[in-house]
């Protein structure tokens, strides 16, 4: 039998064009995940350049791949890596919750390793430190053995801040030279420059003052020659600071004005830096009304990013709810269609099948007992679907709880901060009367510090037990001011409870006439007694404060707390603030004061 070549040569020739395709295929889809990587690694170039724009290709992207869940997965960590590089560490944690959540086994490695990354970082803003550094060098380790130099050094740059902010400053070097050698081997020198800014961070807590400036002005021209305005602007904050505690104070003002031509595009946490900054130039030059104005700039900065991050969290939270319960609405959607055809499919086979009488009453019962069946399992889906979504709505209600007392612990420990500042500041000045201003500007810290402290420690963020409040407030100043004298004090706002709007400035009113007392109406006198008191009067909302004491007299000593001070002038403020009037009997047997006012509406 011969052999006819002839009718192979169509099968040869599908088999050529099916290779064609296959390698036309493979080729395409090489190019794209080529043209991905490439986006990926753009995008942690313009979230370190321009956050907001990378914010809205993100938002973009994850609309467009929200069926591809790997691609979907990359710029899911992408927006983590943003709020971690903003600071903004709630939204961080929020989004790296959405990110958990897709995990599958299936899920490439570098992914899981990103994921298991941010994670380092919750444990380390949640100050859980062995957990930190025991995932952190799990991470480190799989990073060095997938290849993955970028999160290789990005592991390396946290070890840095961990050793520079416990001051083992030659280890923390190290990293920072295995970090910067990675990031030089993968052309990221964008995010090499937070690591070398990291290194003058380093240098300004060592006390190498000069050192740090070296490298503040080595990274300030790589970013004027990139045009990395955000990151200039960061260390034009910086290098002043560094002038600032070096005592180099003429420096120090240069490069703060400096940044502020610019405050319009910078950070708001660079913003609030520098003018936290120039209110500790101007105590240093004794310049109280511009370190005073600073300090307000500072505060309205302060309420700006909260109010900012309140509205971008609320927004995020909705937007997830939103997601859940539209999946949930299309998963019942496609329950119900499936139990349709399922039934429509039993019925048509039971009409098929029914050809005699007994038979159709037979199906037909059994059609009626299936559709009772149907309607109580879709009462059953309907009542479990309303059980999931209340469990969704508590989970909100109690993120959101979490959220608000995280808020005030962060906004009390701000104050301590600032407190912890002042005595800084305090060890190096000897004018007693300078001295004395520092510390009535600490106590009237303490007195907002101790509102925000009450709220995160109470049920109920809505109002502040003033009974409990004024004991601390009370204790706090008695414990600052007597000492040699047996002054007593008692209180009595049971039941009073305002609002914070109204709580600040009353604390804040407290604070300034009971320091007054203790300081100036018992100077004479060993013992004396003091009585603190609001109480709610029958209508309009309205309360009386009484501060009442049995000492010399207060009158003289307010007019010289006015000459000298802003005590007093704090007080009439205040009061003035809450609509509020002062009334002030003073005699050789004591001082009563009255403060009628109106809780403010939230």
């Amino acid at each position: 039998m011969k052999f006819n070549c002839k009718k192979l040569f169509p099968f040869l020739k599908f088999t050529l064009l099916l290779l064609l395709v296959i390698r036309s295929f493979n080729s395409f889809s090489n190019v794209s995940s080529i043209k991905h990587s490439n986006e990926i690694k753009n995008l942690r170039n313009l979230i370190i350049t321009k956050p907001d724009l990378s914010r809205i290709i993100i938002d973009q992207r994850l609309s467009e791949f929200s069926k591809n869940r790997n691609y979907w997965l990359d710029y899911q960590l992408l927006k983590v890596e943003l709020y971690r590089f903003r600071g903004d560490f709630t939204h961080m944690k929020l989004e790296l919750f959405n990110a958990i959540r897709v995990i599958t086994p299936n899920t490439p490695v570098e992914q899981k390793l990103l994921i298991d990354y941010y994670r380092t970082i919750n444990y380390a803003v949640n100050n859980d430190i062995e957990n930190h550094l025991k995932l952190l060098k799990k991470t480190l380790f799989s990073a060095r053995e997938n290849h993955f130099k970028y999160l290789e050094a990005i592991c390396l740059s946290t070890y840095v801040k961990y050793y520079f902010e416990h001051k083992e400053f030659i280890k923390g070097r190290e990293y920072i030279n295995k970090a910067r050698k990675l990031f030089h081997e993968i052309n990221d020198l964008n995010s090499n420059l937070i690591v070398e800014i990291r290194d003058g961070i380093g240098y300004f807590w060592e006390g190498k003052d000069q050192l740090a400036l070296n490298k503040f002005h080595e990274c300030l021209n790589y970013c004027r020659k990139n045009n990395l305005k955000l990151n200039e602007y960061y260390l034009l904050v910086n290098i002043a600071e560094t002038h600032l505690f070096a005592e180099n104070y003429d420096s120090s003002k240069v490069y703060y004005y400096e940044f502020l031509k610019h405050k319009n595009q910078a950070d708001l946490r660079d913003v609030y830096q520098a003018y936290l900054g120039l209110e500790l130039f101007y105590k240093n030059q004794h310049s109280i009304d511009s370190a005073y104005h600073y300090s307000t700039l500072m505060h309205q900065v302060d309420d700006s990013i909260k109010k900012i991050l309140d509205k971008k969290l609320s927004e995020e939270i909705e937007k997830s709810f939103e997601k859940e319960q539209n999946n949930k609405v299309l998963q019942e959607k496609d329950q119900v269609i499936k139990d349709v055809r399922k039934t429509n499919k039993l019925i048509l086979t039971f009409l098929i099948i029914g050809s005699l009488l007994l038979l159709f009453i037979i199906s037909m019962i059994l059609y009626a007992y299936r559709t009772k069946t149907r309607l109580n399992n879709v009462l059953v889906e309907q009542q479990k679907s309303i059980i999931e979504k209340n469990l969704l709505i508590d989970t909100a209600l109690k993120e959101k709880v979490i959220l608000l007392k995280e808020i005030h612990h962060r906004v009390k420990n701000n104050l301590q901060i600032i407190s912890s500042l002042l005595n800084l500041q305090s060890r190096n000045i000897d004018d007693p009367n300078v001295l004395n201003v520092l510390e009535e500007g600490k106590e009237r810290i303490q007195a907002i510090a101790l509102i925000h402290q009450k709220l995160y420690q109470a049920d109920s963020f809505a109002t502040i037990d003033m009974e409990s409040y004024i004991e601390d407030l009370a204790f706090q100043l008695h414990k600052t001011y007597i000492s040699n004298t047996n002054i007593d004090y008692s209180i009595d706002s049971k039941n009073i409870n305002l609002n914070l709007d109204t709580a600040v400035p009353i604390g804040l009113i407290i604070c300034e006439l009971v320091t007054n007392s203790f300081k100036h109406a018992f100077k004479e006198k060993q013992n004396g007694n003091l009585f603190i008191q609001i109480e709610a009067l029958e209508k309009d909302n309205k309360f009386v404060l009484v501060v009442k004491d049995d000492g010399n007299g207060m009158e003289n000593t307010l007019k010289k707390e006015k000459k000298h001070g802003i005590g007093t002038e704090i007080v009439e403020a205040l009061t003035e603030q809450l609509d509020g009037e002062l009334i002030l009997k003073s005699s050789e047997n004591g001082t009563t004061i009255k403060i009628f006012f109106f809780q403010v509406e939230s």
